[in-house]
Formats: structure tokens, C-alpha cells, sequence
């Protein structure tokens, strides 16, 4: 179980946890002070409680790590992930991924932040924000040509055995750039980062959220169905100890960070 933290509106302790634990999430919950908000997405179902101030469904999917590489690619689709991955490999004299530096980092949040300008409803990620994660997350973008194309931020939890996504991003929406290419070198990223966790011992690895409703329908969905895991199913809570004042300050700090100035707030 990981754990980010930071305070909103100067009062609020807010952490966000990340492959949550039954115990994990029991010790937290029992600890909650009035000014304490806790969010995590859970692989199951929590009963109701005077402190939980949200719930939605949320599904992923996870790919076992148990097993070999030959048996994950096999799992993976034919022609729409298989095939894709090849065509990367044709062309790895022009392809570079870079992973855990600085310019990495720098890269990938300006590959971030361009598509949150191009892409209604995802928010801009300040420098600040950022920091916060690089302390226990790994960067890593995939350059063709010297030009970084897509990026990922991944955690993993040794103690837990999983790893997965914190945050995707690609040049996809960009004039000029290919949408084609961009799937594929992020389709071949994550392969590359299945083996990478694998082979530090991880167990299972997180491709992220999917769209719940209708899952099998949506392209972004299809994007991550190809890899051939099943598809979990949760729930994202939300826990407060201040209950009613929590839900409305929560509500407030959603929706200026989906606003217009939220890149103009250093601390959003």
C-alpha cells in the first residue's frame, strides 16, 4: 500500500492510496481525524459508514505477472496488440525510452500537460503536484527520433506485489502527430514495464482505469483489453472525518481544479 499525501485549502489532510490492503484501509479509516479526507479505489465492495462522503464504480485491468512472458503474450490480442508490438520492434534503432531521471520527468510533464489542454475533462498537473509522486513513482517516456512521443508514471508496491498507473500521457491529439504511433509506443511501454516490474518480483500489474459502462464498447477501453487481463471491478471512496464540511470542500477543490485558473494555482 502506498501512500501520497498533501493539504488542501491549508486544513484538510488529504492522501490518496494507492493498491490499498484490507488492513491498510481498516488502520487509516480507525485513525481518521476531523480534518482527515482518504480516497482509494478498492477491488471490492465496502459497507456504507457515517465517514464515507463518495463512491462510484471504477474498473481496470490486471495482468498476472505469475505467469511466464511467453504465457502474458499469448494472452495479449492477435492483431491489435501482438501485431502493434511488432511493428515497434522493426523500428527500435530509432526508439529510445528513458526512465527514472530528471528529464524524463520534465518531459513527460510537458507531454502531460499538453494533452490536458487538448482533452476535455483531464486536469492540469502542476510541477508542484508532480513532485509528490516522484518520490515513490517511476517515469519513463519512449522517444522516436529523439522526440518524446508517450510517457507513463507507474508505482510499485513490493510489499503488495503490484504495480500499475498513476498517469499516461502521448502527443495523440497534437496537429501533425500520428494517433496510429502513439498507441503503439505505448502499447510497447507497457510491455516494456510488465517485464521490468515482473522481473523485480511484482505479481500482478495494473493497466488503470477503464470506462465502467459498457467497457467492451469504448476504443480507450480497447486499448487496454488487448493485453489480454481480466477485467476487476471496485470501487473509488472516499472517507472524512469532518463528514459534511469534508464533502463540500472535496466537491469545491474538484471543481476549481477542473476550472480554467487551475494552472495558474501553484499548489492545485
Amino acid at each position: 500500500m502506498i501512500v501520497f499525501e498533501r493539504t488542501v485549502f491549508g486544513f484538510f489532510r488529504y492522501r490518496k492510496v494507492v493498491f490499498p490492503t484490507p488492513d491498510g484501509v481498516s488502520d487509516l479509516l480507525a485513525r481518521m481525524a476531523p480534518n482527515d479526507i482518504v480516497r482509494f479505489n478498492y477491488d471490492g465492495c465496502l459497507p456504507p459508514s457515517r465517514d464515507m462522503i463518495d463512491s462510484f464504480p471504477v474498473s481496470t485491468i490486471i495482468i498476472n505477472l505469475r505467469q511466464s512472458l511467453d504465457q502474458i503474450w499469448a494472452g495479449m490480442r492477435r492483431t491489435s496488440c501482438r501485431q502493434p508490438l511488432r511493428k515497434v520492434e522493426k523500428m527500435l534503432d530509432r526508439v529510445r525510452i528513458a526512465e527514472r531521471s530528471s528529464a524524463a520527468a520534465g518531459d513527460f510533464l510537458a507531454l502531460y500537460n499538453r494533452l490536458a489542454r487538448a482533452k476535455p475533462g483531464l486536469t492540469h498537473l502542476s510541477r508542484r503536484a508532480f513532485r509528490r509522486y516522484l518520490g515513490a513513482a517511476d517515469v519513463r517516456v519512449i522517444y522516436l527520433d529523439g522526440r518524446p512521443l508517450c510517457g507513463h508514471v507507474n508505482v510499485g508496491d513490493p510489499h503488495g506485489g503490484r504495480a500499475g498507473g498513476l498517469f499516461a500521457a502521448n502527443r495523440r491529439l497534437e496537429n501533425g502527430e500520428s494517433p496510429v504511433m502513439c498507441a503503439n509506443l505505448s502499447r510497447y511501454l507497457y510491455w516494456h514495464e510488465m517485464q521490468a516490474y515482473r522481473a523485480q518480483g511484482m505479481e500482478s500489474f495494473d493497466l488503470g482505469g477503464l470506462g465502467h459502462e459498457n467497457p467492451q464498447e469504448s476504443r480507450f477501453n480497447q486499448f487496454k483489453l488487448s493485453f489480454g487481463g481480466p477485467i476487476v471491478t471496485g470501487y473509488c471512496y472516499t472517507f472524512a472525518g469532518a463528514g459534511r464540511l469534508a464533502r463540500i470542500c472535496v466537491r469545491a477543490y474538484e471543481e476549481l481544479r477542473r476550472s480554467k485558473i487551475a494552472h495558474a494555482i501553484p499548489h492545485i
